[in-house]
């Protein structure tokens, strides 16, 4: 007999733009050719919409998504409770009768959308994708860039208690706890939160990998967006240091518009700034370019860029924090670089600088982990916890 599934994220395409929705919709399309599970709803926030009460529904596929507006409140990101997301979110699971309940990023919607599944005893299953759950802030790091974890053991930091009595409560409740590499995996079970957390490493979908345009410069790219814990400034401090004189950088800024371009100079580096590239385009964007850096400053879980840039040929220079870089053979298919000084970094770019005919061809495609063997995994942890193992 099927079993209806539903997802849970703060975000679903078209409107997001984040890693967790693109595993969900590759779980989805995975799931249409099983007959085992049917996705049966995406329950996810109205990206934009400050209405009260205002949500709209379109379908991915058959997939009906249901977007609740998400009115903007101070500390959102850190807010646990907000019943303003409940009502609407009681109204889709009425709907959709799920026999399990999937969530994934729930930053925004509220702890009631779990209490609301349990009351109900749906089993229940949560993907972490970020820091939510164990910090301040999603991507675990301060301000001022340091490591900011929560110590659940030891109660510690002390403002942050009441949020994590509720956050240990909730995730008490799920009937699985997983996440997306072992090296995130580690991280979140230092803090104390739980006892047990599974690994359910993201697959990589297939990827249309283009003729690769000519150039005399070495083209580097940074998708990562305008943001200090992406690595976004550190990355322009090396690259003013380094000064370099055969290189092109394009950098993408995802809160410009899409069609958005600014040419400008760090430096004696070339840089353009384009706005937001949609998914289907991003094949192309890998074709022009020779290198992918991903400078993050915060651990990251898994991410999808370093592996799509590797899978369509690009050589990939990649933070040592996080699993950004663990499908990296280090002088073969990139390099990885400590971030603790611009130092590392710097020494790559000039050595990549001083020889551009070096990148005249495309790096031989990585072996990645298929979605198909992400799902199978998947399909069998649903199966376990809807039998009560």
């Amino acid at each position: 007999m099927t079993k209806r599934v539903l997802f849970v994220n703060v975000t679903f395409p078209p409107q997001s733009r984040g890693g967790a929705s693109r595993v969900i919709e590759d779980n989805i399309d995975c799931m249409m050719q099983d007959d085992r599970y049917d996705a049966c709803g995406v329950f996810c926030t109205l990206v934009g919409s400050n209405m009260p009460g205002r949500h709209e529904t379109w379908l991915r596929g058959s997939v009906p998504v249901f977007a609740a507006a998400c009115p903007w409140r101070d500390d959102m990101e850190r807010l646990v409770r907000r019943d303003d997301m409940l009502e609407p979110f009681l109204q889709f699971l009425d709907r959709v009768r799920p026999d399990l309940v999937h969530f994934h990023c729930i930053q925004r919607m509220g702890l009631e959308l779990v209490d609301a599944v349990k009351a109900r005893g749906i089993p229940m299953v949560l993907t972490m994708h970020d820091g939510w759950w164990v910090a301040d802030n999603l991507f675990i790091i301060d301000d001022d860039l340091r490591p900011a974890l929560y110590d659940y053991h030891a109660q510690r930091p002390a403002h942050a208690r009441r949020r994590m009595h509720a956050l240990s409560a909730a995730i008490a409740n799920f009937d699985r706890v997983l996440t997306v590499s072992r090296k995130f995996r580690d991280i979140l079970l230092s803090t104390g939160i739980c006892d047990t957390i599974g690994v359910n490493e993201n697959g990589v979908s297939p990827l249309a990998v283009l003729p690769r345009s000519a150039s005399d410069t070495v083209r580097i790219l940074y998708m990562g967006g305008i943001d200090k814990r992406k690595g976004f400034h550190f990355l322009r401090a090396a690259i003013l240091k380094a000064q370099l004189s055969n290189t092109h950088i394009t950098v993408i800024d995802h809160a410009r518009r899409e069609g958005f371009s600014r040419g400008g100079k760090w430096g004696t580096t070339d840089i353009e700034t384009i706005g937001y590239v949609p998914t289907a385009q991003v094949a192309a964007l890998y074709a022009g370019a020779d290198v992918v850096v991903v400078p993050s400053l915060w651990p990251e879980s898994f991410n999808l860029i370093s592996r799509e840039a590797s899978q369509a040929g690009c050589w990939v220079l990649a933070s040592s924090l996080g699993a950004a870089g663990d499908h990296i053979e280090p002088g073969v298919n990139g390099d990885i670089f400590d971030t603790s000084e611009t130092g590392p970094l710097i020494a790559l770019l000039r050595a990549m600088d001083s020889n551009p005919d070096r990148f005249e061809k495309p790096r031989p495609p990585v072996a990645l982990r298929p979605v198909a063997d992400q799902y199978q995994e998947l399909r069998d942890i649903y199966d376990a916890v809807i039998d009560g193992g």
